[in-house]
């Protein structure tokens, strides 16, 4: 009986170490934030108005290895849009881009003059 206290008092105490080890490292690691995203989400939180026209650039000092485009269009004659991102490693090319699609209402946009319409 006094034998299985024991293990167990031993074993428990030796998860509860692995445990707040597994914590410490996991603390240590960088949090990876996930550049198409928090580019969409600059674009599409203004009150900016689209025109169905490429835009690209570079993060800056943010995520200096990477470089973004995006390009706006209409999808209905109501104001909705679809922009779509794509971020690339500036040494790599756009060959492998990570892909984001969103859509956008905005009815303050002006109509693009090549949507035929529905």
């Amino acid at each position: 009986m006094i034998a299985c206290f024991v293990f167990f008092v031993v074993a428990f105490s030796v998860l509860q170490m692995m445990t707040a080890g597994l914590v410490g490292a996991r603390s240590l690691q960088k949090n990876k934030v996930d550049p198409v995203a928090m580019l969409a989400a600059g674009v599409t939180s203004t009150n900016a108005t689209f025109e169905p026209v490429a835009v690209s650039g570079d993060f800056g000092e943010d995520y200096p290895d990477f470089s973004y485009d995006y390009l706006p269009s209409q999808v209905a004659s109501n104001g909705l849009w679809q922009i779509e991102f794509r971020v690339y490693p500036k040494d790599g090319g756009p060959s492998n881009p990570s892909k984001l699609t969103v859509f956008i209402y905005c009815p303050e946009c002006r109509p693009d003059p090549n949507f035929g319409g529905m």
